[in-house]
């Protein structure tokens, strides 16, 4: 009967224990959903600013070509518009 007992009372202790690893799970889930979202701030950021950064790179080419600037420099080296140089290897 005691061993019976003993028994008992070491499942209940086990299932406390599954219960309270299972809390601690729910309880930590915050604080990693928190370090995950902030992760993802930080890469998000990374990419804006990449974004950023191109786009103002096209639009300083966009206010070269409407300027005749790059036309200009260009024709210079010996380069002209509408002129297409042939291809040596027509096959590829």
């Amino acid at each position: 009967m005691e061993r019976l007992q003993l028994g008992a009372l070491s499942l209940a202790g086990q299932d406390l224990d599954a219960l309270f690893c299972l809390f601690q799970g729910f309880a930590a889930f915050p604080g990693q959903l928190d370090a995950t979202l902030k992760g993802l701030e930080g890469l998000l950021q990374a990419h804006v600013a990449l974004l950023h950064g191109l786009y103002q790179g096209f639009q300083l080419a966009e206010r070269l070509l409407e300027s005749g600037f790059v036309v200009t420099v260009l024709g210079q080296m010996g380069f002209t518009p509408g002129v297409r140089i042939p291809n040596p290897n027509p096959e590829g």
